[in-house]
């Protein structure tokens, strides 16, 4: 029998681990697209304030991290990033979910190698459990590079895309547009 994902809170002793996972799957530039899709590395400072304010969830598989999940609470000084993005972003839906409780993923990764593995379903379904009633937000690369295996996972997550970022100078990438997914509490 294979040894179970399980999901923690990240903790300062994992912070090289998450580094090493987020750096390995970097978009520094639009020809990273290939082979990442987090936009820039994260720091360490950044990280540990990050685990300080439990706001990183990791994966581990027999003892070893391999995935992490930066997620900021409606609550979360950090939720403003998103939030003061929302009048650029071009809604395609409804967007009578703003006010209610929220989520926003900021980033979910899964270490090389373990990636189609139920790592990032793992993480999620960690935070769905953690936050019943909140709708969860996540943005998605869609140009200059359409990242389909993202916007498929998402869909299978119960994500449907609502709106769209960009274009804009983000994470390197010149003209980025993202798109903006949402998942309504159940």
């Amino acid at each position: 029998m294979s040894p179970a994902i399980e999901i923690f809170q990240g903790k300062a002793f994992q912070l090289d681990d998450i580094a090493a996972i987020a750096d390995a799957v970097a978009l520094r530039s639009a020809g990273d697209l290939q082979r990442g899709f987090l936009l820039g590395s994260t720091d360490a400072a950044e990280l540990l304030s990050l685990i300080a304010s439990r706001e990183v969830w990791v994966a581990e598989l027999a003892g070893a991290t391999v995935g992490f999940v930066i997620a900021y609470t409606d609550a979360s000084q950090r939720f403003g990033l998103f939030r003061n993005r929302i009048p650029e972003i071009r809604w395609s839906a409804a967007v009578d979910f703003l006010d209610s409780p929220a989520v926003y993923v900021d980033r979910i990764a899964a270490r090389p190698g373990h990636q189609g593995h139920g790592v990032g379903r793992a993480l999620y379904e960690a935070l769905f459990q953690q936050y019943p009633s909140h709708g969860f937000f996540a943005g998605v690369a869609e140009s200059p590079t359409r990242n389909g295996a993202s916007i498929r996972f998402h869909d299978r997550l119960g994500f449907r895309r609502v709106g769209t970022y960009g274009p804009a100078r983000l994470g390197g990438v010149d003209d980025y547009v993202g798109g903006v997914f949402y998942r309504a509490p159940i």
